[in-house]
């Protein structure tokens, strides 16, 4: 009996290593669309340098991978990411005059790092969101969304989910909150833009415009020499098609995905 109940944990484990699996692209790619999703892949496992934008202020390695990679690309890390604001009179101030929401523990040089502002009274850390499957997140339309929203509140109002309807970076239209900390953007390509500049300071056509390391414009001129936007387009671009045909967790992943 015991040996017949460890045959069948050993069989569990196994399944669940397999299902935890991913990071490879969905099916259906044809060859010009794997390129394309093959060079996603390396920009975003590749580390970025100081002269390509890296900075001034970063979170962990300069590279999206170090932050999504467990257990493969587009999994979480065990780093964790500091987010602090203020909160006074039941009002949120994310703090962006200071360098909020998000803190970059790390500095191109030491003098450029963030420190948590002592005004902040909110402080908390997490880890950073999955990405497995979410281009088909991106893909669902925000009608059905809606619609599934107005059919549960017809059904039970009290118990009804409710869409976080928000703008658009990147083409200025209202859309249902889908990605980042609290759905608070809707579109794919604004989450990734958002990352590049909160996560590695890497300024983009969508977020153009630099974080001083708690707010310090002077310092922010010292420290930071490449021209913005450091990314024209091609990196948000290319990483948003890699995102946009990343699979789900599956049990099947390709030698690629489980790099």
């Amino acid at each position: 009996m015991r040996s017949a109940w460890l045959l069948v944990l050993l069989v569990t484990l196994a399944a669940g290593t397999a299902h935890a699996r991913g990071g490879g692209p969905i099916a259906g790619l044809n060859e010009a669309e794997l390129a394309e999703w093959k060079r996603g892949f390396d920009l975003f496992r590749n580390k970025l340098f100081v002269e390509e934008g890296l900075g001034p202020g970063f979170n962990n390695q300069g590279r999206c991978y170090a932050c999504h990679r467990n257990p493969a690309l587009g999994g979480q890390s065990p780093k964790m990411i500091t987010r602090f604001g203020r909160t006074e009179g039941g009002v949120y101030d994310p703090l962006t005059a200071l360098g909020g929401p998000v803190l970059q523990e790390r500095g191109i040089t030491a003098h450029c790092t963030e420190v948590v502002p002592p005004t902040a009274n909110v402080v908390i850390q997490r880890n950073a969101t999955f990405i497995f499957g979410a281009g088909l997140i991106d893909a669902i339309p925000d009608q059905q969304i809606l619609d599934r929203q107005a059919a549960e509140q017809a059904e039970d109002p009290a118990r009804a989910g409710r869409a976080h309807m928000v703008q658009s970076v990147s083409d200025g239209l209202q859309h249902v909150g889908r990605f980042g900390w609290k759905a608070h953007q809707g579109r794919l390509i604004d989450s990734v833009g958002e990352a590049m500049l909160n996560e590695m300071g890497f300024t983009n056509p969508l977020f153009p415009t630099e974080t001083a390391p708690n707010g310090d414009l002077a310092l922010l001129a010292e420290c930071d020499k490449v021209p913005d936007p450091e990314d024209t387009g091609d990196f948000l671009k290319t990483v948003t098609f890699l995102l946009r045909f990343l699979g789900p967790l599956t049990g099947g992943a390709s030698a690629m995905g489980v790099l």
